[in-house]
């Protein structure tokens, strides 16, 4: 059985009703924060938010143009059809002049 002695050691360990009251008071609550505060705060994480939207689309964007550009492995095969259409290109001017100083044709 629990005897008064042991109750009165319970409530020196454990905090009363009357301690409480002296920690904090609804004044003192008010001063951390406001409706004003916390409607001004939610204002600021809908910013950060849409903030963190256009990041993410920036990024987005970014990683499709990067995609666009040709790897280590695919450059030489890419250099190597632009020579050959330069040379056709070029070829195809000189058979272009060829025809026009024989024929006096212009094509």
């Amino acid at each position: 059985m629990i005897t008064d002695k042991d109750v009165q050691k319970l409530a020196g360990v454990f905090t009363t009703k009357e301690d409480l009251k002296g920690f904090a008071k609804k004044e003192d609550l008010k001063v951390l924060a406001t409706k004003e505060d916390l409607n001004e705060l939610a204002g600021d994480v809908v910013r950060v938010e849409k903030k963190a939207e256009e990041i993410d689309q920036r990024l987005n964007q970014m990683d499709r143009s990067l995609s666009l550009i040709p790897t280590r492995d695919e450059l030489p095969a890419l250099l190597e059809k632009t020579f050959a259409f330069v040379t056709l290109k070029a070829e195809h001017e000189r058979m272009k002049k060829i025809i026009h100083d024989k024929l006096d044709v212009e094509v």
